[in-house]
């Protein structure tokens, strides 16, 4: 006869875990808007690959997730995670990144910090028309758009929201020249300026800045 006692233990990956440890938080928000689900995809993404990449660390978790009113944090069991994650994340969908620190306690003479990294999205979202410089363009990407009147790439530096892809209208071709496109529409036929060519009967997305209409067709737009 043996006796067997069992002691039952948490390691200490998952005690710190179950604890609410953290060394850092990511915090996203966008410049002046709401954070979009695809882009909340695409953060969800990155976090899942960098923690399967970081396995065998220790503190390689995500702690907890605070959605707030301007945004949504991640706690990150290690800081350099916190730092990897949010770096990622500008790489994929631009904006600027901001890091600090704040002391936390000293252990055995040392000082520990708990960082904050600061991630703020663009003013912009993939679809939105934007000014630029002067020039208004579809926003592409990070840091990229297509100017409407020529439809070529250019750099944006300090883009400035004129329409949210979600107020653009729909109308179809029913008549244009060399400048100049008729679109039919729920609002009636508008005079819009003519970026790349058309086809009678062909749609078009168009909306209205300063006073002047611009369309721009569906398949040049959604090929974006």
């Amino acid at each position: 006869v043996v006796e067997v006692r069992i002691s039952r233990e948490v390691c200490k990956k998952c005690s710190r875990e179950a604890g609410g440890y953290y060394e850092s938080i990511v915090q996203i928000r966008a410049d002046g808007r709401k954070i979009d689900d695809d882009e909340l995809e695409v953060v969800r993404r990155v976090i899942e690959n960098i923690l399967i990449k970081e396995r065998e660390n220790p503190k390689a978790f995500v702690s907890k997730i605070v959605e707030r009113k301007e945004g949504i944090d991640f706690y990150f069991g290690d800081k350099n995670i916190g730092r990897k994650v949010s770096r990622e994340i500008v790489k994929a969908l631009g904006g600027k990144l901001i890091e600090s620190r704040k002391l936390h306690t000293r252990i055995d003479g040392r000082n520990i910090y708990r960082y904050t990294f600061a991630v703020r999205l663009p003013c912009y979202r993939v679809g939105d028309i934007v000014l630029d410089g002067g020039k208004i363009c579809i926003a592409t990407g990070r840091d990229k758009g297509i100017a409407v009147d020529s439809l070529s790439g250019v750099n944006l530096k300090e883009p400035k929201v004129v329409r949210r892809r979600e107020e653009l209208e729909r109308g179809v071709v029913v008549n244009y020249d060399e400048y100049i496109v008729e679109v039919a529409s729920e609002r009636g036929v508008v005079q819009a300026v003519k970026a790349g060519d058309v086809e009678i009967g062909e749609e078009v997305y168009f909306f209205e800045y300063d006073s002047r209409f611009y369309a721009i067709p569906k398949r040049v737009y959604e090929g974006c």
